[in-house]
């Protein structure tokens, strides 16, 4: 797990907070996390962003939901 203490890029300086991507190509809407983060941050979180507000980052993919 990605933590900002750990990151290369804090070590070597050019920390952009790097360390809290979302794996490539997810974004906040595909997160478990999605719902609970944006009633506690409120408009700060959107469905697309690449990025989590939380040190370390706690994406979690949504499982499938089953259709009847």
């Amino acid at each position: 797990m990605a933590s900002c203490a750990n990151c290369k890029h804090l070590k070597a300086h050019n920390c952009k907070r790097q360390c809290l991507d979302l794996p490539s190509g997810r974004t906040c809407g595909e997160c478990a996390f999605f719902g609970w983060c944006s009633a506690l941050l409120g408009d700060r979180v959107k469905a697309d962003n690449t990025s989590c507000d939380y040190e370390p980052v706690r994406f979690r993919e949504k499982k499938a939901s089953v259709k009847q």
